[in-house]
Order: C-alpha cells, then sequence, then structure tokens
C-alpha cells in the first residue's frame, strides 16, 4: 500500500468541510488525529504500524521546515525505513540551526550544526 498523505484542516475545509464536519469526523472515529490540526482515515491509520504513521507525519512536518532545518533523529531512521526498537514514536524529531531547541507534544526541535555533508534527501 502507498503511504496516505495527511490531510490538515487547510485541505479538509478547502474541500468543503467545517470545522463541525471534522469534530464530528474525529467523534466518529472516522478521521484520527496525528498532531493539531493533521488528520489521518481511519481506514489508512488502521492500515499502518506505528512506524508507518509515525513516517507519515513526519513527512507532512518535513513539507513544512525552513532552511536550515531537517528531520533528524529517529524520525529520519523511520524515513529511511531502519529498524528501530522501543523507541517512543510520539514526536517528531527535527533539527535546525540558529534557532533554540523546543519541545511540543508532537515535535522534538534540536539545535545543532552541521555541515553540506550531513544532510541527505
Amino acid at each position: 500500500m502507498d503511504e496516505p498523505e495527511v490531510l490538515t484542516r487547510t485541505s479538509l475545509t478547502a474541500a468543503g468541510a467545517s470545522d463541525n464536519d471534522i469534530r464530528h469526523a474525529l467523534r466518529a472515529a472516522t478521521l484520527v488525529l496525528l498532531a493539531r490540526g493533521v488528520y489521518l482515515r481511519r481506514t489508512e491509520y488502521d492500515a499502518l504500524d506505528e512506524a508507518g504513521r509515525h513516517r507519515v507525519h513526519a513527512r507532512h512536518v518535513g513539507s513544512l521546515l525552513e532552511p536550515g532545518e531537517a528531520i533528524s533523529h529517529v524520525s529520519a531512521a523511520v524515513l529511511h525505513r531502519l529498524d528501530i526498537w522501543k523507541v517512543p514514536l510520539t514526536r517528531v524529531h527535527v533539527s535546525r540551526t540558529g534557532r533554540h531547541g523546543r519541545i511540543t507534544p508532537h515535535l522534538h526541535a534540536h539545535h545543532t550544526t552541521w555541515g553540506d555533508d550531513d544532510l541527505v534527501d
């Protein structure tokens, strides 16, 4: 199965869903919340394992990164489909230069410095 694209509040409202429709879909469990404003359809969510869900979320976060930021740590390992073992996948990890680290319920931003050879697509 191809990995699903996330649904965002913006994409859902652009398709005609209201905030009430989104809340109703969450209560009815036809949508699953990945992070604030980021969702998957229940059928797509259930078809993925924990690493697959993290990979979908990390790709979404990666699409929003600015220059000087990159997916990192366990999230990079998951994107590269490396084996991981008993590592929490509740937060997407990013590294960034020129800014302080930060931890939220769904994101762990690490302050770092790197050279051009340290990044891969």
